[in-house]
């Protein structure tokens, strides 16, 4: 009988290597997870400044964008008041001043003030 206690007693006694082993696991689990998420921290603030300066990006061009328009129209509307063009004539200058704006080197504005002079 001896010789199964002693048999016990070893094995209860001889789990310290495999409790170490699952606490070095642990450890290592614990510092890729920590590496992980500092990492996606990272990402995620990357990606919110990006977001931040292609909004800020999309804002300026689109008010450029009106701003542009604007111009075009208030030009287009000194046009019409100086040639006393209406209607079909009106929507010919305009499209022909769009035109020169996408098929030379000025812009549709600039085309549309060369018809004032």
């Amino acid at each position: 009988m001896t010789n199964v206690f002693e048999l016990l007693a070893s094995i209860n006694l001889d789990t310290s290597a495999y409790s170490a082993g699952l606490e070095n696991a642990s450890a290592a689990t614990q510092s890729i997870g920590g590496k992980i998420g500092s990492a996606l921290e990272t990402a995620a603030k990357v990606g919110a400044a990006a977001l931040t300066a292609a909004s800020g990006a999309a804002v300026a061009f689109g008010t450029s964008a009106v701003q542009a328009g604007m111009e075009f129209d208030s030009t287009m509307s000194q046009v019409a008041a100086i040639s006393g063009a209406t209607g079909d004539d009106f929507d010919d200058l305009r499209d022909k001043a769009k035109e020169m704006g996408a098929t030379t080197m000025f812009s549709a504005s600039q085309s549309a003030e060369a018809f004032t002079y």
